[in-house]
């Protein structure tokens, strides 16, 4: 089950709601046509109690409505963030703060670098995540039901990832560690300077 958010109005109302969570699972999806042409076509949230879908087609001006981005209160939870902060980043001209990549957290914890977000709910949850609408068009309207559901499970499993990690760091001792890379990374997110070259979680 998820809420779609599709209006202004609607995007205003759910970024009070996510200002107000101690963390909230993101994912997008989007269509690349050249290398600096990226456009964003849904972001999916999750924030524990619920799932949302927001139609970014549909949505107008986030710049000054989805100010939950830049919370540093809020923790961001991704996996393999890059080209996710990149379109969010474009559509939303928002500098977002306070992010936690679950693909780099999985690296730090002695695992694999490139693992794919369904491989690491197999090997963490034991349980399979669909990959069939992965190279469907997003741009297409209306999504269809097998889109939204896709999209919306993308979300699903993160904040349980994110949990189990923690609890690794700890039982590792490895939470200073995990501080340390959180406060030093240089990644920048802002639209005129996102870099490529170094990815930590942060």
């Amino acid at each position: 089950m998820f809420t779609f958010i599709n209006t202004s109005d609607d995007l205003v109302y759910l970024n009070k709601e996510l200002l107000q969570c101690s963390h909230v699972a993101i994912d997008t999806e989007f269509r690349r046509t050249t290398k600096d042409n990226m456009k964003l076509s849904l972001i999916q949230l999750n924030d524990s109690n619920e799932i949302y879908l927001v139609d970014c087609l549909l949505v107008k001006d986030p710049d000054k409505t989805f100010t939950f981005l830049s919370s540093n209160q809020v923790k961001k939870i991704f996996h393999s963030c890059k080209e996710d902060l990149e379109a969010l980043c474009s559509w939303s001209n928002n500098e977002i703060l306070n992010i936690y990549d679950t693909q780099t957290a999985h690296a730090l914890l002695g695992g694999t670098f490139s693992i794919s977000y369904q491989d690491l709910v197999k090997d963490k949850l034991g349980l399979y995540v669909s990959k069939e609408e992965t190279r469907t068009n997003w741009l297409k309207r209306p999504l269809t039901e097998a889109q939204l559901n896709y999209a919306a499970s993308d979300v699903f499993y993160l904040i349980d990832i994110y949990g189990l990690q923690l609890e690794e760091f700890s039982a590792a001792r490895k939470l200073e560690w995990l501080h340390e890379e959180l406060n030093g990374s240089h990644l920048l997110t802002r639209k005129t300077e996102f870099s490529r070259d170094r990815l930590f979680v942060i």
